[in-house]
């Protein structure tokens, strides 16, 4: 026990020092609402606006892996570039209940979707292309819900029939555990390095965050119903407490005593924030710092004439809060507004820049620091048995910050060097087939050009693939092979073809074409999906054989086996 907890005391440290990004509802699985950056209102510049969603209300969104990811009232889940606001990938999910907001964690994407005894999922999906990783069924009525909450490998969501919350694991979707609570929907729980709290019809529960297993609860007498939709996180103050706001009160739950620390009347509206032991809180229409111990007022602001609501978000020494129509940026020290943005919405901070999710479907970014981007990799290919060998990244900002790193896909690049603002040489690492990101960062924050190196061969795809679609099959081959390539439906199938040497994957297999001398880096196949419905959930395999001569007895090389889901 006393290693896991310092386990979990050292990942919270690396976490609290390093985090650039805002993976899920309110930054982290504390929902603490705090970023570790440090804005200069003087160097704040608007990147964009733009309509993600035509006539549709956006959901909070989530920053991570130089992308935006965001769901909408129209039933999709789009992916954006963080740093331009350009469309990557999308996904609707016609006819279901809700798509409720996305959380990221380590190359993945999470979202619920409700609809009573159909389409009714945790659904996971790879943040690069959008192919699904799994789906896993859970029970519901016409909910709706906050993002998932992610730690250590692990997703907690509200859910049930009833009500209630799971936990199923991150990387396969598999249920770890389901615990029935009151029914209620419109939260998500808050877990630190032990439990899992969930802030449900007037209880404070606490459950073992590996089994489910009940460790305590805390009840609030004062709980007044305001519908079937609780409309708020727990915030786990670090202090041995729990914080929220219910019924224009806000609580402090001390958990060791499991006792309410104090509560406070008032007005209080939204989600709190907390951090260095101040809760900051909309209370009477006026932005509250309070002592986190007492709940005493510290100082407060006010703008007449607009109406603050909504999450409040801190970073070292400002506090973000809207109001209907401005989004302002308050000093922590002065307690004066040194910033305003004319928009408003729900307000997301991470890799660089201030994210404002608005209500009439576009999103609002307005940038705080200079992030590293790469443009162009030279070259942007290399056979992946070739030894290692030094590329140069083309792009902006790489001298902007500090400790500027490069990853090819999840790997990272050796012998990084910064010659100028523009131009990074690095050798890549040791990679199979395929194709990659790269991704820069330093501490600024992080960017992610996608599709931007193969190791060849390889094959990808680009555009969505669902039915009446056509989405092109890109073919990443080194120049002067052999090529041969083909397709076919799942599942893959280990098949030994000698002489050649690998491992083919699909049987039975159709071909697409053949060269005996292959003359370009890439080449891109246009695929028509027919426009039946029936098409939706099959799966396409590609692959392509390479080599100098691959009907003969020399040794040949097989590309990745790619697989395409119609959505």
């Amino acid at each position: 026990m006393r290693m896991r907890i310092l386990a979990a005391l050292v990942t919270t440290i690396a976490v609290a020092t390093a985090q650039t990004d805002w993976p899920q509802y309110q930054g982290n699985p504390q929902h603490t609402g705090y970023l570790p950056v440090t804005l200069n209102p003087a160097t704040l510049v608007p990147r964009y606006t733009v309509q993600v969603a035509p006539s549709a209300w956006l959901e909070p969104v989530t920053v991570a892996d130089g992308k935006v990811f965001v769901s909408s009232t129209d039933r999709y889940l789009r992916t954006l570039t963080a740093s331009t606001g350009a469309p990557l990938w999308q996904i609707q999910f016609p006819g279901v209940f809700s798509v409720n907001p996305p959380s990221y964690h380590q190359g993945k994407v999470y979202l619920q979707t409700g609809n009573h005894g159909s389409d009714t999922y945790l659904r996971c999906y790879h943040a690069n292309t959008g192919q699904l990783v799994f789906q896993s069924a859970h029970a519901a009525q016409w909910e709706s819900y906050y993002a998932p909450t992610i730690r250590d490998g692990a997703v907690w969501v509200n859910g049930g029939y009833y009500g209630g919350m799971y936990s199923f694991d991150a990387a396969n979707g598999q249920q770890r555990w389901f615990v029935p609570l009151p029914q209620y929907d419109e939260w998500t729980p808050a877990v630190d390095g032990d439990t899992a709290y969930g802030y449900v019809g007037g209880t404070l529960f606490a459950l073992n965050r590996d089994t489910g297993a009940e460790r305590y609860r805390i009840l609030d007498p004062g709980f007044s119903w305001q519908g079937w939709s609780m409309g708020l996180a727990p915030v786990l103050g670090g202090q041995n407490d729990v914080l929220v706001i219910q019924s224009a009160r806000m609580l402090r739950f001390d958990l060791q005593s499991r006792t309410i620390a104090w509560q406070l009347p008032g007005s209080f509206t939204g989600q709190p924030a907390v951090h260095a032991n101040t809760v900051f809180a909309i209370n009477s229409n006026s932005l509250q710092a309070r002592a986190q111990d007492t709940g005493a007022l510290l100082w407060s602001w006010a703008r007449p004439g607009e109406t603050l609501s909504g999450n409040v978000v801190v970073t070292a020494q400002h506090v973000l809060v809207r109001s209907a129509t401005k989004t302002f940026l308050i000093d922590r020290t002065t307690h004066a507004a040194v910033y305003e943005i004319a928009a408003a919405g729900h307000i997301t901070i991470g890799e660089g820049a201030i994210y404002i999710a608005r209500t009439d479907g576009h999103l609002t970014c307005v940038g705080f620091a200079t992030l590293p981007t790469a443009l162009a990799v030279t070259p942007a290919q290399r056979d992946y048995t070739a030894p290692p060998a030094l590329v140069t990244i083309h792009g902006t900002g790489f001298a902007a910050g500090t400790g500027l790193t490069v990853h090819f896909g999840a790997l990272p690049a050796t012998q990084v060097t910064v010659v100028d603002d523009q131009t990074v040489t690095c050798v890549p690492p040791a990679h199979g087939p395929g194709v990659v990101a790269v991704v820069v960062e330093n501490s600024n924050g992080r960017t992610s050009r996608p599709r931007a190196f193969a190791f060849t061969p390889a094959i990808d795809h680009a555009g969505d693939a669902f039915p009446g679609s056509t989405p092109t099959i890109a073919f990443h081959q080194p120049t002067g092979r052999q090529v041969l390539a083909g397709w076919g439906l799942g599942p893959r199938t280990a098949l030994a073809f000698p002489p050649l040497v690998g491992v083919l994957e699909i049987h039975p297999a159709w071909n697409l074409f053949w060269t005996p001398h292959w003359s370009t880096n890439r080449f891109d196949l246009p695929l028509p999906i027919p426009a039946n419905p029936a098409l939706t959930g099959t799966t396409l395999l590609f692959q392509s054989l390479v080599g100098s001569s691959l009907f003969s007895s020399a040794q040949g090389t097989f590309a990745n086996c790619y697989a395409l889901t119609i959505q």
